[in-house]
């Protein structure tokens, strides 16, 4: 790909590398979520299973009563913002991701309050002020779990906003089965690699699914899950505008679905030059 804004997530290095093992060391289980202060790193163990599994079932047994697929965007909240001609792309990855886990949250009654966060302002944050070149995976995901997320209207991150992070480790249909249970339960994914999307396709079962095909260097999340006819889809979101056609089903201008046993194990294969993608757990203001 030509364009700079495609070529905005950068391969880990040795930097991002030590960063992430500082961040898995301090790993903590799920069951000290609520107790252990500020947003921690959380470990990939049975009690986060078991919270998935939990939650991933009360949340299909709503998509089965009629509640919408993306019930983040039912307030018109405007979760998708276009990266534009900057190569921010990482931090619009690990904004969509942390919003559609805090609306997902919100959605199933939590008392959070709901603020516009700027993925371009967290982003160069996170990079000290510099705009040239990208984001690492491993750097954002420090940087939200930190210090937070920038609301829109500010340039300081809020410590109201920091997220809670799992890395998910594994490759190919190991990976993509993390990010199914992670989905379904209603946790946001952001992560990089270098398989592009080039356009959509409707499938045997009429969803509108994502054509990969080229590469890139970029950074995208994926936000949301659903089964037809026994097929599991998660929903990929991207930060170009209006690249692919628009179609009914989904959103494809702003991303598309991915089958989880086809398309989405075939876009993670170059997922690890990337380093380890994460799932987000929100924080906000008590109402």
């Amino acid at each position: 790909m030509t364009h700079t804004f495609l070529d905005g997530c950068l391969p880990e290095d040795d930097f991002t590398r030590e960063t992430v093992e500082l961040l898995e060391s301090s790993a903590v289980s799920f069951s000290t979520l609520y107790t252990a202060g500020d947003m921690p790193v959380l470990k990939w163990d049975d009690a986060f299973e078991q919270f998935l599994e939990r939650r991933g079932n009360v949340l299909e047994d709503m998509l089965l009563d009629g509640c919408p697929l993306f019930p983040w965007r039912e307030p018109r909240t405007n979760l998708y913002f276009s990266q534009g001609n900057t190569p921010s792309c990482m931090g619009h990855a690990d904004d969509f991701a942390y919003r559609s886990s805090l609306l997902m949250s919100i959605g199933l009654g939590a008392p959070l309050r709901w603020d516009v966060t700027d993925p371009y302002q967290t982003w160069l944050l996170s990079k000290n002020g510099n705009t040239r070149g990208g984001q690492s995976v491993g750097v954002m995901a420090n940087f939200a779990n930190k210090y937070g997320h920038v609301i829109q209207g500010s340039k300081r991150a809020s410590d109201q906003h920091q997220s809670a992070i799992v890395f998910l480790s594994g490759t190919g249909s190991v990976l993509a089965d993390k990010i199914r249970r992670c989905n379904r339960a209603g946790l946001g994914v952001a992560l990089g690699n270098s398989t592009a999307v080039n356009g959509t396709m409707v499938d045997r079962n009429e969803v509108q699914v994502a054509v990969l095909g080229g590469t890139w260097a970029h950074a995208t999340s994926f936000n949301a899950w659903f089964k037809r006819n026994g097929q599991e889809y998660v929903f990929w979101t991207n930060s170009h505008g209006k690249r692919y056609v628009k179609a009914t089903f989904g959103e494809p201008a702003d991303g598309a679905w991915m089958r989880v046993d086809g398309e989405l194990v075939s876009f993670l294969q170059t997922a690890p030059r990337y380093g380890m993608p994460y799932a987000c757990l929100s924080e906000a203001s008590f109402c």
